[in-house]
């Protein structure tokens, strides 16, 4: 019986580190581990989170719920994302990003409309 649980706790351990490597190959699906799984950081995929806007904003806005300093220079980058950090995350003027932001009419418009 133990050999039987023993065999099954490893074939278990393995598929969870495939699944993981599987995670940490893709921003979304690394921040929807945090956010529905873990419910909570997960530092070892915040490497590659960082390398997207969009799943940055939603990381910091939902499983930090607070300002990320790291990822700001990616999520300044995109006007919409930039925009949306500003409004639900840092919930003042961000004037680091409004210059990226500009790039884009409607969501510079929604900036000013917003802050």
């Amino acid at each position: 019986m133990n050999r039987i649980k023993s065999n099954t706790n490893t074939s278990i351990e393995k598929q969870t580190i495939q699944y993981k490597k599987f995670l940490l190959g893709r921003p979304e699906y690394a921040y929807k581990y945090a956010r529905f799984i873990i419910d909570n950081r997960w530092s070892e995929s915040e490497p590659i989170i960082l390398t997207s806007p969009e799943w940055a904003y939603k990381y910091a806005k939902n499983i930090i719920k607070g300002r990320w300093r790291e990822a700001e220079p990616v999520i300044m980058k995109s006007p919409k994302w930039a925009c949306l950090y500003t409004y639900y995350v840092i919930k003042k003027r961000w004037p680091e990003a409004e210059e990226f932001i500009k790039k884009d009419k409607y969501w510079f418009y929604v900036y000013n409309k917003i802050i």
